[in-house]
Order: C-alpha cells, then structure tokens, then sequence
C-alpha cells in the first residue's frame, strides 16, 4: 500500500522500452466505488504538457518509480480526464470535508492510501494521521465526505507516516 502524497513526483517509467515517460501528477476517480480511472503525468521538458495512463496499464506504484506497461498506453490527454459529476482529479478533490452523517465534523482529506497495483481508493487519510476506508460506511462525493458513524474514522496517536504507523493502518485497511 502507498500513500499517493509520497508516489505524487515520481518518474514514470515503461518496462517494454525502459522508457522515461514523464512524472506522475494526479488520478482521476470516480465517487461511487472509488475506483482510479486514470494518471496524469507531466511530459519531460518545459513544454511537455500533459499524459495520461489509464489505471489499468499501471504495473506498479514502486518505491523510486512508477511501472506502466509499454510507450504505447502513454497518450496525450484528450479530453479522457473530463471531470464530471461522478469523478474528480484527485488534486481538485483533496482537503474535502468529512462529516459524520449527523453533521459533526471530523476533518479534511490530506491524502489516499492505494495499493501498489492501483485499481481503487483503499483509504482516505484524514488530518492528524486518522484514517476513513471508504464503502459501506463512508459515502463519498464532490464537496464532502459522510461517514455513517465516528466510530469508521479510525484515530492513530503515532506520528502519520512512521513505521508504527504505517503497521496500524495495515492492519485496519488490511494488505
């Protein structure tokens, strides 16, 4: 599992060619499965503009690179990242609310854990290091976040990021 603020700037990289593509930007998703639909990368060179990769197409988010298949699923974006009212970039949508559903609020979204295998949001990382698992419990969309209980905002005391914490939430997210 990875946290994306610590994937975010990363070379990409393609295995077929051992290519440089470019760096990783931003993920669009969709609200109602949280599922990643899609990377922006940023092109090398001043004017490189803007790729995308579609989520599927990624090998892995690795610890000094990101792995996409070949040069041939690197493409200009073309309007494929469109953000409409089911789906957001993930740099649009970070530092959204979340609410309990009987209006408490608990905090901001400042980050997601996704696997090393990216298919789908596997947590949302609250400020102060307390971590929200989207389903069941979490409804997510455009301006907020409601969970059905504070009791699904789980809270870890050690500093975010730290081994002890990184164990903890592997243990509530599971992976």
């Amino acid at each position: 599992m990875k946290s994306f603020l610590a994937v975010r700037g990363l070379p990409v990289v393609t295995v077929a060619e051992g290519g440089y593509a470019g760096k990783l930007d931003d993920f669009l998703f969709r609200f109602d499965d949280v599922a990643i639909l899609g990377f922006r990368l940023r092109a090398p060179g001043f004017w490189g503009g803007a790729l995308g990769v579609a989520c599927e197409n990624v090998v892995r988010l690795g610890r000094d690179y990101v792995l996409v298949s070949g040069d041939d699923v690197v493409e200009r974006e073309r309007g494929g990242g469109v953000v409409s009212a089911d789906r957001a970039w993930w740099s649009d949508w970070v530092g959204v609310k979340v609410l309990a559903r009987r209006g408490t609020d608990l905090g901001r979204v400042e980050d997601v854990l996704v696997d090393e295998r990216p298919s789908r949001l596997r947590a949302l990382v609250l400020d102060g290091g307390r971590v929200v698992l989207p389903g069941r419990k979490a409804l997510v969309g455009r301006d907020a976040v409601i969970v059905d209980e504070e009791a699904a905002v789980h809270v870890f005391p050690e500093k975010h990021e730290s081994a002890e914490w990184w164990e903890k939430v592997t243990q509530v997210v599971g992976g």
